[in-house]
């Protein structure tokens, strides 16, 4: 189900032309501090400039910082800077300030003027410093002849890194034998990093990640890689070389390897309108057994399919996600996947979870959520060689609503197709499924644990035509979410109160850094914040628990929240303020 999608160019001929002291007023002026005494303004500064005053403020005892005020843009051909570089950290950097750097206001661009010519082959940022924050930035242009990162790129040294408030928009990872990574941003063997309220859009990478690429290594149990309350769509991998095949348009999440230990949390984003030949809006897979990814509160829609005329390596899988080979395991919590279609052709599932070519065992947990109208719904494949239980994929339906056409099973008699969750789940008929249920105490069950076949009826554009998934009146998903109660006992570092928790992995504990707190009620958790999960609002802003408990799905359903139908005029530029605070807004 599309969106329609506004765009308005609020550039004045009085901006234009506007001049402050003989300076135009969209001239860039730069302000650092290395906060151990050093400290300058750069006025009418140049994208050079930029990398002196980083390299200026960075990595001295105390944190340093460096402010810009207007837009800056690489000059074609000069190859003096031109990934803007940030080696040693310990620096915030932030944009959209102000003449005086006292307040901030809308982005400022960084336009690194990249091109696939001599000369151009650029990145807007490249981090390799441990403890950088880059804020309020449009990041655009990049195009650097390098396997990862077309806009910025956190390399292994660079854990600790907060991208917050960005707009990485229009940039491409392309390489030199077609092997290029995270179109848009590239994460890979860093640590407790996290993407924040940004738009991620209109990306291209070859091969992953046309959007975001979280590769081999990120995260650890405690301190995973975050992308939390953004916007990812518009993005593509597309294979333009010697193969064709493509992962993950929105994003690609792999942990490649034996040791290639990868964790991940995506929290509170919209994945929508991306493609890929594997995984339209995401593709996640993984060779180590402890590799872990958790999707909570999130929209998946509009995600489909693209492939090649003539492609020799067949047709491709998984409009909205596709889970691939072995061992990694991910938790759909509280969100929706819905209407992943490519409409020319009604073959290419919406969920594909592929068997274990290695050594398998990959399984695919939605808890609270909501799945309907996918193509063709869920198909889970195992390969010939490999049918035992140790080298299968599973599918773990637990308290969710889904709604789809088909459900396949491959095994080495072919396709077994049941209309049903219930007949894919039950009826199938052997021990080796892979579609099965959990219950609280983690033992396999072949019985529906608390799942609804059916429509959970959502508004529609007719009533919003920018958050159709939000749940209807009487829907069969409201308030039936399954939710726990903790005490100050559960958090370790002395806190008190009590919060509302999902119990991710269903074991009847809190498990910090897997488990998502939802509610507090007089409960303080700061101090220990870096190793909990805490969402308490929904992609709207609304309480996540504001009924008798906590809805199913991506949105909290509201009585009074839900708009009349949006009208021209709302639409009109007056309107224009609703729809930037919905599209991307700030994060507890």
């Amino acid at each position: 189900m599309r969106r329609p999608r506004l765009i308005v160019t609020a550039l004045t001929l009085s901006a234009m032309v506007a001049w402050v002291g003989g300076r135009s007023a969209l001239a860039a002026d730069i302000y650092w501090n290395d906060g151990d005494g050093g400290s300058s303004t750069i006025l009418s500064a140049t994208w050079n400039d930029l990398q002196t005053a980083i390299n200026s403020a960075q990595g001295g005892g105390a944190a340093g910082m460096v402010k810009v005020s207007g837009d800056l843009t690489r000059t074609a051909g000069d190859v003096t800077v031109g990934d803007l570089a940030v080696t040693t950290g310990n620096l915030t950097i932030s944009g959209g300030w102000n003449s005086t750097f006292t307040t901030q206001g809308a982005a400022s661009t960084l336009n690194v003027n990249g091109a696939q010519s001599a000369n151009n082959q650029f990145r807007v940022m490249a981090i390799s410093g441990a403890n950088t924050v880059v804020d309020n930035f449009s990041m655009t242009k990049g195009s650097p002849y390098k396997d990862y990162g077309g806009g910025v790129y956190v390399s292994s040294t660079g854990s600790n890194t907060t991208l917050q408030n960005l707009q990485v928009t229009g940039n491409y990872a392309y390489g030199q034998y077609g092997n290029s990574y995270g179109g848009g941003i590239a994460i890979v063997g860093a640590y407790n990093v996290k993407v924040s309220n940004s738009v991620i859009e209109n990306n291209q990478a070859q091969v992953g990640g046309g959007g975001i690429y979280v590769g081999s290594g990120s995260g650890t149990a405690s301190q995973p890689v975050i992308i939390e309350g953004s916007t990812i769509s518009g993005n593509s991998a597309v294979k333009a070389n010697y193969q064709f095949n493509s992962y993950g348009g929105g994003i690609q999440f792999v942990a490649s390897g034996s040791t290639g230990i990868s964790y991940g949390v995506i929290a509170e984003c919209k994945i929508e309108d991306n493609t890929a030949k594997w995984g339209g809006g995401l593709y996640a897979s993984s060779y180590n057994t402890t590799s872990r990814l958790t999707v909570f509160g999130t929209l998946i829609d509009g995600n489909y399919v693209s492939r090649k005329t003539g492609d020799s390596q067949g047709a491709g899988a998984g409009n909205g996600l596709y889970f691939g080979d072995d061992h990694l395991t991910t938790y759909v919590v509280n969100s929706t996947i819905a209407d992943n279609v490519r409409a020319d052709d009604a073959t290419i599932t919406g969920v594909y979870v592929q068997g274990g070519s290695y050594n398998g065992n990959g399984r695919v947990i939605l808890v609270n959520s909501l799945s309907t109208t996918n193509n063709n719904g869920y198909y889970e494949e195992r390969y010939s060689t490999y049918q035992s239980s140790a080298h299968s994929a599973f599918v773990d339906f637990q308290n969710s609503t889904v709604s789809e056409a088909q459900y396949y099973e491959k095994d080495d008699a072919g396709d077994t197709i049941s209309a049903t969750l219930a007949a894919a789940v039950t009826n199938i008929g052997n021990a080796n499924t892979g579609y099965r249920s959990f219950n609280a105490l983690g033992v396999q069950s072949y019985l529906l644990e608390g799942n609804i076949d059916g429509n959970p009826s959502y508004v529609g554009t007719g009533v919003d035509p920018l958050d159709p998934y939000q749940l209807s009146a009487g829907s069969n998903s409201l308030d039936n979410g399954i939710l726990q109660i903790g005490t100050h006992a559960d958090i370790t570092g002395g806190d008190s109160g009590q919060f509302a928790y999902v119990d991710v992995n269903m074991n009847g504990a809190y498990n910090s850094a897997l488990d998502i707190i939802v509610g507090l009620f007089g409960a303080s958790v700061t101090g220990t914040s870096a190793s909990h999960l805490i969402y308490v609002t929904d992609l709207l802003g609304n309480d996540r628990i504001s009924g008798a408990g906590i809805d199913r799905g991506a949105y909290e359903y509201q009585s009074v929240s839900v708009p009349e139908p949006i009208t021209a005029a709302l639409l009109s530029l007056g309107g224009l303020g609703l729809v930037a605070s919905r599209r991307r807004r700030q994060r507890r």
